[in-house]
Parts: structure tokens; C-alpha cells; sequence
């Protein structure tokens, strides 16, 4: 069985204050999850007020995963697409998002 690859930390820093402030995380495409839900994780270490998600599209299995870990968060979304396929991409999906974003492609 193939895995999606582990999120990793290289840095971090939060306001002193963000336990009073409503937090925003950005993520343009919603998989399996696992990146999301790695900084959703990073970022409850501060006890924000709340945490928002944004992303541009989600997958059916990462929003399974984001309710489960994460039932306290609310996740908007603009499309939800629908499956990961055997790569874990999201299907019909935008191809990946960061060459379309560094012009890689």
C-alpha cells in the first residue's frame, strides 16, 4: 500500500496573544488531510480562540479526516471534488497546486 508522504515542522512562531484571536489556516487543495490536520495541530499548541480552514478544493476523504481529528474547527471550502485517486491526488482536481503556483509545470 502506498502512503502520502509526513508533514514536517522546519519552523514556528505564534503571536503571544493568539489565544484570543481567531485563526485562519490557508490551504489551496484538501486531500487526504494529513498536511491540514499537521497544522491544525501546530497551531492548537497556543490555544487560539478558534481556527478557520480555507481551501479552494477538498476531498471528500479529507473532510472525513478533518472531522474526525478536528471536529471543533470549521473547515469553508469552495469545491468539494470527488475522490483521491491511487496517488492520492485529488480527482478531477487542479493538477499540483505548487507548480501552478511556482510555474513549474
Amino acid at each position: 500500500i502506498r502512503r502520502p508522504p509526513r508533514s514536517t515542522l522546519s519552523s514556528s512562531s505564534a503571536a503571544s496573544d493568539v489565544y484570543k484571536r481567531q485563526v485562519f489556516i490557508l490551504e489551496p487543495m484538501l486531500a487526504t488531510g494529513g498536511s491540514l490536520s499537521f497544522a491544525i495541530d501546530k497551531v492548537k499548541e497556543h490555544s487560539p480562540k478558534s481556527i478557520i480552514a480555507l481551501t479552494v478544493i477538498s476531498s471528500p476523504e479529507g473532510i472525513t479526516r478533518l472531522e474526525k481529528e478536528h471536529h471543533d474547527i470549521t473547515l469553508v471550502t469552495a469545491n468539494i471534488d470527488e475522490k483521491l485517486n491511487e496517488n492520492w491526488y485529488i480527482v478531477p482536481g487542479l493538477g499540483d497546486m505548487g507548480d501552478r503556483l511556482f510555474g513549474t509545470t
